[in-house]
């Protein structure tokens, strides 16, 4: 966890000791994102499901990575960076 921790905003007492049973020893899996950018403006979950119906993709609850059309990134891209 020490090692990985600069990447993300996990917490060892509230997010990872108790997955692991406070096992420092036990291996977890961690996806590490590169070349990313921070967005002006968040997107509610509600709208971002409105995004996803307007372009007939499925509902989805984003617990893992999901394949997005393009156009439907595309509009989640503008409105997080305001360009409207």
């Amino acid at each position: 966890f020490n090692k990985y921790k600069k990447y993300g905003i996990y917490d060892w007492n509230k997010h990872i000791k108790p997955m692991t049973n406070g096992d420092e020893n036990k291996e977890i899996k961690i996806l590490k994102f590169s070349h990313s950018e921070v967005f002006q403006n968040t997107i509610p979950y509600k709208q971002l499901l409105e995004i996803l119906k307007a372009a007939n993709q499925a509902h989805n609850n984003f617990v893992s990575p999901v394949k997005i059309k393009s156009q439907i990134f595309a509009d989640i891209y503008r409105i997080a960076k305001g360009i409207e």
